[in-house]
């Protein structure tokens, strides 16, 4: 089957993404630069959290109002609001 494109989201990883979660109009994505990213599918504008190791693994809640990501080397996870402008 041909599958179409619909939207191109970017901005918020530089690298690799290892994983990525759907949750209402909200996407995050795992990366290997380190950052977590949270776009808006909508309005296409994203968020960046920042990990002290490359992030194997990133989800959003049900509601997509917050995002759990793996932190560190030693796989502590991180927990963030996603509508805080402070992170």
């Amino acid at each position: 089957k041909n599958r179409k494109i619909s939207k191109t989201l970017s901005g918020a990883n530089k690298d690799n993404c290892y994983k990525v979660c759907l949750k209402t109009n909200k996407i995050s994505t795992a990366g290997q630069d380190r950052l977590a990213g949270v776009y808006d599918m909508d309005s296409g504008a994203h968020k960046e959290f920042k990990a002290e190791f490359l992030i194997y693994a990133a989800a959003l809640s049900p509601s997509a109002k917050k995002i759990a990501y793996q932190y560190n080397e030693a796989n502590d996870i991180a927990l963030a609001n996603v509508d805080d402008s402070d992170h």
